[in-house]
């Protein structure tokens, strides 16, 4: 694409070359000495910002590599072969070289080796080749909007401000942003908060879809330069449609695409990026694995793509979607590409599972790191078109909308050049919003290192020893082929318990403790923290998903208990109430240091003697900052169902926090069932007001403050 590249850069020259004058000089009582006259050079970086503190990209190197990213996700979708099946519904991985021809994949031809409807067609009336919506781009495009949206009003990033924008664009999306039992319906209907909207346990049947890191990965490019930052926003793009590891790829795709504007190495861009996964988790396992298998076949990808989709195969209706082999595909197009951009291409649409995605993401990297130049130039005669290409935001006729994953408030045709042009204009509010700046030709970029977990090592965590040889247990616990990550999870059933010690933990510090689990309908499990021998114990109780879906695998909810360590060693684990034949699974842990930093305080107006209220609760709440923020709610809900609490801030609606179902019995543990409620309010006095309707709940104290679990 040099052609197109050349006019870009003369066009984006052209832009940046209107300096504006500056101020008259004041000649009131001019001094007689003589000074030396200094004129910096307009097109040298400035000077007063180092590069030992800021990365310098100009403007022109912004938009090619942004565009380069993007024309990529494109590229894949037209590129790559998406579920080939084998009898019997498994995945067919390496397929032949001779299916792969570039951007005339499934999705763009009718290709004789994988049907699918065409989404690559020719509009006879202008003569533009229009790529059709699809899952693999289309929420990313979307985000774009929200974004814009965002700093246009309140000058900052904020979950309540991607479910005005699901709502507001009327988003169409497969699994976890699904229009009656995913992000959609529960942003629109309940109008809940991101974190409640992506959420298994409130209602999204497809949380653990790959969605989260589809729709959240190129956020890395709204955040040049800024891993740190690129990981928490899409984190919080990712939460509406995903509650699991998909949320975390999700930040670790966005933190290597933010690498990737000034790092040429993909496996350190790989390494730095893991940095999102604790350690110890299960995600940081497919890491590891990606490099072994890497290392141990650097010549032939076709084994080593067979051999980690071995290790990582899990039977059953999600396979396909499985996030474990399909997020190590992306990694393993990276280091198999070699930093050749269709060598990327060719093993990426070739490599299997969910291809046209996981290629996507791949050549986006790279993309990113090259810029348009690293282009074929069949990406312009296609797509690019010299800037006139087109997205079709439209639903085919005879077709359900949903599968075009459209958005019904947006034009019929976005140029494409105008989603690159919101993707910088995003980026430099962001850019501006982290302490950047920028001239008319350069971008001065904080430097930034990924922040890393402070992880408490635990023996065993997600049970794939298949023994519970790390556990104390009483009654009928036992390990089971089950996983919400890896093969195996712990079963309890009737009146049973399991728990281990934790050593190494701070005194006074504080931990939160993260696991997923169910139960049956009409039992309760407890998830517990405590001194060895039982003291000073506090819990969290955990329950069975709303309208559980119809993979049980999927049922299982994500519970956190924070607690302050009594000791330097501890039990943690679980207590099960069981009842008849019922069933409690718990399976992967997580302990983790965290921070919870006191923004201001909050109080209730009208506190109850019995901590029980029911309507209206008002909170005062003296906030030392504009930006998002969460209120914590310490709480007991024993009304057998979740409880969808209004909250208004300064009179005005803001959204919809969910208080999950606790436990009803007196254990003589202290209750540490939290919510935190992300808000944006003003500096100073504010009333947040939670409306828990004809519901009657117990909330024991609020506070205001930010979460810190992650340090440089």
């Amino acid at each position: 694409m040099k052609r197109t590249v050349a006019l870009l850069l003369v066009l984006v020259s052209l832009l940046c070359a209107c300096t504006p004058a500056g101020p008259a000089a004041d000649t009131t009582d001019a001094v007689t000495t003589e000074v030396p006259v200094t004129t910096r050079d307009p097109n040298a970086p400035d000077a007063a910002y180092p590069e030992s503190e800021y990365i310098v990209l100009s403007k022109e190197d912004y938009y090619s590599k942004t565009a380069a990213g993007f024309l990529s996700q494109l590229v894949g979708t037209l590129s790559g072969f998406e579920f080939v099946t084998l009898a019997g519904g498994r995945c067919r991985v390496a397929m032949p070289d001779s299916w792969f021809v570039y951007c005339k994949g499934p999705y763009a031809d009718p290709n004789p080796n994988k049907k699918h409807t065409d989404k690559h067609l020719l509009n006879s009336k202008t003569g533009i080749w229009e790529v059709w919506m699809d899952d693999d781009f289309s929420v990313d495009v979307f985000n774009q909007y929200m974004l814009a949206d965002m700093y246009k009003s309140k000058k900052t990033v904020a979950q309540k401000y991607i479910t005005d924008g699901w709502v507001k664009y009327d988003i169409y999306d497969m699994g976890g942003g699904q229009r009656s039992v995913g992000a959609y319906a529960l942003t629109k209907n309940h109008n809940y908060l991101p974190q409640f909207a992506g959420n298994t346990e409130y209602g999204n049947w497809y949380s653990y879809c790959t969605e989260a890191y589809l729709g959240a990965d190129t956020i890395g490019m709204n955040a040049a330069a800024m891993p740190e930052t690129a990981a928490e926003m899409a984190g919080k793009f990712a939460s509406v449609t995903g509650d699991r590891d998909n949320v975390m790829w999700a930040q670790m795709f966005a933190a290597m695409m933010s690498y990737a504007y000034f790092e040429d190495d993909i496996p350190t861009i790989i390494r730095k990026a893991s940095a999102v996964f604790p350690e110890g988790s299960w995600p940081l396992k497919i890491v590891e694995d990606v490099f072994e298998f890497y290392e141990k076949y650097p010549d032939n990808w076709r084994t080593a793509y067979a051999r980690f989709e071995s290790r990582h195969f899990v039977s059953g209706d999600t396979r396909n979607t499985d996030t474990d082999i399909n997020c190590g595909f992306v990694l393993l197009n990276l280091l198999y590409g070699k930093g050749d951009y269709m060598e990327t291409c060719r093993i990426g649409s070739l490599a299997g599972y969910d291809c046209e995605s996981t290629v996507g993401i791949s050549l986006s990297v790279l993309g990113i790191m090259q810029g348009l130049e690293s282009l074929p130039e069949d990406t312009n005669t296609l797509i690019w078109q010299d800037g006139k290409g087109v997205l079709t935001n439209l639903a085919e006729a005879g077709l359900d909308k949903g599968y075009w994953m459209i958005a019904d408030a947006l034009p019929d045709r976005i140029g494409i050049a105008d989603v690159i042009e919101n993707y910088q204009q995003n980026f430099e509010s962001v850019l501006l919003e982290m302490g950047g700046a920028m001239d008319e030709r350069y971008y001065y970029i904080p430097r930034q290192e990924m922040a890393s977990y402070k992880a408490v090592k635990l023996a065993d965590p997600g049970f794939e020893s298949q023994k519970l040889d790390a556990y104390t247990v009483t009654g009928d616990v036992r390990p089971v082929k089950f996983g919400t990550t890896g093969f195996y999870a712990a079963q309890m059933k009737g009146e049973s318990s399991l728990y281990t010690k934790v050593s190494g933990l701070e005194v006074g510090k504080t931990y939160s403790l993260t696991a997923f689990a169910f139960t049956g309908e009409r039992s309760s499990l407890l998830m517990f923290a405590r001194d060895v021998g039982g003291a000073n114990a506090t819990c969290v109780s955990i329950h069975r998903a709303v309208g559980t879906p119809k993979y049980e695998q999927q049922s299982t909810v994500k519970r956190t208990l924070v607690f302050t360590a009594t000791a330097s060693e501890m039990e943690i684990g679980f207590n099960y109430f069981g009842i008849g034949d019922e069933r409690a699974v718990v399976d992967d842990l997580t302990l983790l240091r965290i921070n919870e930093v006191p923004m201001g305080t909050a109080a209730i107006a009208e506190p109850a003697a019995d901590n029980k209220y029911k309507g209206i609760v008002t909170v005062n709440v003296n906030s030392t900052t504009a930006k998002e923020t969460y209120l914590k709610v310490r709480f007991g809900n024993t009304t057998g169902t979740i409880v969808d609490v209004t909250v208004s801030v300064n009179n005005r609606t803001y959204a919809t926090a969910a208080f999950y179902k606790t436990y009803h019995i007196d254990t003589g543990m202290e209750r540490a069932d939290v919510v935190y409620i992300p808000v944006v309010l003003k500096e100073g006095e504010n009333a947040v007001k939670l409306n828990m309707d004809s519901k009657t709940v117990t909330i024991y104290d609020v506070s205001f403050v930010n979460v810190e679990n992650r340090w440089n």
